[in-house]
């Protein structure tokens, strides 16, 4: 089974003399994109001569970066990792990253699986944290068109004052008779109120015809595929393919739907392309720019 990983602002450690000016962080927040592809914004608070030193590792990246914090301000970094990434966030006062760290922060953590199966009128939820740190709740969110969403349920952190390093089991049920897809995330928040976005993932609707779905049609060469079988959690073969006969992307995955960005490795353009997942049939579908 593919794992999902997530990750969540943690606070290592505080150090600020008594007078001495800090840029802190006010806003974290870590996006599974798909496709192991992660979105990291953050901004901070500061006033005076300040640096912020930002680290970004994972097999597939080792990027540093000196910010010169001397006013508030936000930042975005967009990147393709294999394994979780971890971030670090290291606050300096002076005007280089060469000084006395006065705060940090660590990225660091990690989730085995999120997904969604339909029981009759209900969206059912399950996901498994491989590891909790700092962590307060989850925020379990809906939405009928991808874009905008509403909170249903608030789940509280199982972890002992917020931390634990064995495997957590989470599951709800959302009453849901809708009778076309409908989407979830999942929106972790830690005690320091940073909050991780989920991949997205879709659930048929009540009754809906069986087969393969892609939503939205035409796309941008961003959306959701929910596979035939409401709870088949057996291994996919997922291949898309171009009108040419070119292969786009593939994966092998173990969810009940699956969130695709084609953005993400290469520029994709308007045009048919072609779903393939295991022996089923071919699914044709339309790439609009």
């Amino acid at each position: 089974m593919k794992k999902l990983y997530l990750l969540v602002l943690i606070l290592i450690s505080t150090n600020v003399a008594m007078g001495q000016l800090c840029p802190f962080t006010t806003v974290a927040t870590l996006t599974a994109c798909g496709g192991d592809n992660y979105n990291f914004h953050y901004c901070w608070q500061s006033s005076g001569s300040q640096q912020k030193r930002v680290k970004i590792s994972s097999a597939n990246n080792c990027l540093t970066e000196c910010i010169n914090a001397t006013h508030s301000g936000c930042k975005d970094y967009t990147f393709y990792s294999s394994t979780y990434p971890i971030i670090q966030i290291e606050s300096f006062t002076g005007n280089s990253c060469n000084g006395t760290v006065c705060h940090t922060t660590v990225l660091s953590v990690e989730f085995n699986y999120f997904d969604v199966v339909r029981n009759r009128s209900n969206a059912v939820l399950r996901w498994q944290t491989a590891s909790e740190q700092n962590s307060k709740e989850f925020l379990v969110e809906r939405s009928s068109n991808s874009i905008d969403w509403v909170v249903v349920k608030n789940i509280p952190s199982k972890a002992l004052w917020g931390n634990s390093p064995v495997a957590l089991d989470y599951e709800c049920s959302d009453f849901n008779p809708a009778k076309g897809l409908t989407y979830y995330r999942i929106r972790q928040i830690d005690l320091s109120m940073n909050e991780v976005l989920s991949e997205i993932r879709s659930v048929k609707g009540w009754d809906q015809k069986a087969g393969t779905v892609i939503s939205p049609v035409p796309n941008r060469g961003i959306f959701t595929i929910t596979f035939d079988g409401s709870n088949d959690l057996n291994n996919k073969k997922v291949v898309i393919y171009s009108s040419e006969g070119n292969l786009i992307w593939s994966d092998n995955v173990a969810i009940n739907s699956l969130f695709v960005n084609l953005n993400q490795k290469q520029k994709v353009h308007s045009g048919s392309y072609y779903l393939k997942v295991n022996d089923d049939p071919v699914i044709p579908f339309v790439i609009q720019k």
